[in-house]
């Protein structure tokens, strides 16, 4: 009897971690199989059982065989095994299904049976780990990416804020206003109605305010509310430096605004976009999930389901290794200060959404599949589901929950196309027109074919949608222009900073060289499998801008109706290029100070 050693080996021809029959592991080492052949010829018969690990979305492994063969089971949706028969030596190679999504970065398992004409049957288990998929490759989108450990960070400026002083004076409400004007103080300046009221200086706040609530005149009591001038937030986030049209805009003083707690109004802001990496932690707590209305409306191989991950596939490469929908989400509600967990290397702090500690969330819609295009019909179905309408998905009915649907109030469609067929614009406008109808305010992407051709973008040009272009810095008075790319017409209602790849005037730097004038937000990196932080320009990251600030008028209560949100940015937006509503500013460039009522 003689030993025959036979290695299993992955496609770049590098050792498996695999385990034969006996259950012991040989990490690092191919798999010995003790294959028993005997002198006179006999077939040789083959193990049990056998684990096989995935590198790089493919492996391969051979036997010695005689005769006929085939693989009679496959147990996992996502595997791919061929050939599936033969006759002799067997060799199988194993890969993940090009049109696959994988939206979890637990391993993946499968069982494959077998069978041999002898009789003998081997069980394979194979396991694929996202973790070290190395199949992806190609070039990266126009944008860029920091790697935390390459990049030079300056000290950041903090607000700091001494304790705030004890009152210096009670506020006293008599019992009648002769009881007042006997009082040790005068009464207030605040006209008739709190002619009963005076101001009560005090040097020992507790003393005299329990003497006070004792005084059978006095109805109430209380230490005189105190005002401070309103300094600025600045975060501490490691990568906020580059985010520079939130600085440019006035955002350190509506941050700080958020602190008096003026802004209580829950508002859900559905992004319908590629759909979202939950797994990214800037974005921790920012989502709702599947059970809270999530939905992914993409039929390419996810399923039509509750999880709008923005999933991985081997194909990904093609479209580039990014995550739009995770980009623009950031631009709205991606969290301050320290991260509760990161991947090693990375930023524990990373970047800052415009919402701050107001009451916003968004809602992840998946509508575009992975190489960033998806159907008129999931779009539009998307939209109505966000409105509040029941949708059918894969066959069933699907509807928002109540306490959800009534608290969207803000759409944004980072998305758009050039559509002409008067069928097709009818399909997405009117979903649009029945999310107006019911009061959402619908904010979507002008569109960036300026340069080649300035076509009519939907759904930003159908009625009920506010258009939105995208400006950059400028070396001009106002400080700002439209962005080169970003669509002009008679549709365009808003403008929010975009970005503008080719200039450098924000004033940071990069690895050394200027930094771009392009948006910084949240990203994924699909061929590490972990999040990242990129530098995308164009008008959907200018709809988010306005969507946010949208969002933030409704939470603080300054108007009734997302439609007079919308109005208000309208009326306060900064007047650029022709006196009035222009066709390449519309009413201009949105003012969160003035939206927000912030004194500058």
């Amino acid at each position: 009897m003689k030993r025959s050693l036979q290695e299993v080996r992955g496609s770049h021809g590098e050792p498996l971690l695999v385990r034969s029959g006996s259950g012991k592991m040989h990490p690092g080492l191919a798999l010995l199989l003790p294959l028993v052949l005997a002198a006179c010829g006999q077939t040789p018969s083959l193990p049990s059982e056998q684990d096989v690990v995935l590198t790089g979305g493919q492996a391969q492994v051979s036997y010695p065989s005689s005769g006929a063969w085939q693989v009679s089971e496959i147990e996992g949706d996502w595997l791919q095994v061929s050939p599936q028969s033969g006759q002799g030596a067997i060799r199988l190679k194993f890969d993940v299904r090009g049109d696959v999504c994988l939206e979890r970065s637990e391993p993946y398992t499968a069982r494959v049976t077998l069978r041999t004409a002898q009789g003998t049957t081997t069980a394979l288990k194979v396991r694929y780990d996202p973790d070290v998929r190395d199949f992806l490759s190609g070039a990266a989108p126009q944008s860029l990416t920091l790697n935390r450990a390459d990049v030079a960070i300056g000290p950041s400026v903090v607000e700091r804020r001494a304790g705030a002083p004890a009152p210096r004076a009670l506020l006293v409400r008599y019992r009648s206003e002769a009881a007042a004007r006997s009082g040790l103080a005068q009464p207030l300046s605040l006209g008739s109605a709190e002619t009963r009221t005076v101001r009560v200086p005090t040097d020992n706040l507790e003393a005299d305010l329990a003497r006070l609530s004792q005084d059978p005149d006095v109805e109430s009591v209380r230490p005189e509310p105190l005002l401070r001038a309103l300094g600025e937030v600045i975060p501490t986030d490691e990568y906020y430096r580059l985010q520079w049209a939130f600085p440019k805009l006035g955002y350190p003083r509506v941050w700080a605004d958020m602190e008096t707690g003026a802004y209580s109004n829950p508002v859900t802001v559905a992004v319908i976009d590629t759909g979202v990496r939950y797994d990214h932690p800037d974005l921790e707590g920012a989502l709702l999930g599947p059970d809270e209305g999530a939905m992914d409306f993409v039929d390419d191989g996810c399923g039509r389901d509750r999880d709008p991950t923005d999933p991985s596939t081997p194909s990904r490469a093609r479209y580039g290794d990014s995550s739009h929908g995770t980009h623009v989400t950031g631009i709205i509600a991606a969290r301050f200060g320290t991260l509760g967990s990161t991947c090693p290397g990375c930023s524990s702090s990373g970047v800052v959404g415009a919402v701050y500690r107001a009451p916003v969330r968004v809602l992840p819609l998946r509508t575009l599949a992975t190489n960033g295009f998806g159907g008129l019909e999931e779009t539009a179905s998307a939209i109505r589901y966000a409105a509040g309408e029941t949708v059918m998905v894969n066959g069933a009915a699907r509807r928002l929950p109540e306490s959800v649907a009534a608290t969207v109030k803000v759409i944004n469609l980072s998305l758009g196309g050039p559509f002409t067929d008067p069928r097709d614009i009818a399909l997405l406008c009117d979903a649009v027109k029945v999310a107006a109808d019911r009061g959402i305010a619908v904010l979507a992407a002008g569109g960036n074919e300026k340069q080649y051709g300035n076509a009519v973008n939907y759904p930003a040009a159908c009625k009920g949608a506010t258009a939105v272009a995208a400006t950059t810095l400028a070396e001009n008075d106002s400080g700002w222009t439209r962005a080169k790319y970003s669509n002009t017409g008679p549709y365009i209602a808003l403008s929010a900073p975009g970005g503008d790849s080719g200039n450098s005037l924000n004033g940071q730097e990069l690895n050394g060289a200027p930094f771009p004038d392009m948006i910084f937000s949240t990203d994924w990196m699909y061929t590490r499998h972990q999040p990242r932080y990129s530098a995308l320009e164009g008008t959907s990251q200018a709809a988010p801008q306005a969507s946010a600030l949208t969002a933030l008028v409704l939470a603080k209560g300054l108007v009734s109706t997302p439609a007079q949100a919308v109005e208000r940015l309208e009326q306060t937006a900064l007047d650029l290029g022709p006196a009035g509503r222009d066709e390449e500013y519309g009413h201009g460039l949105i003012d969160p100070l003035k939206a927000l009522g912030i004194a500058p």
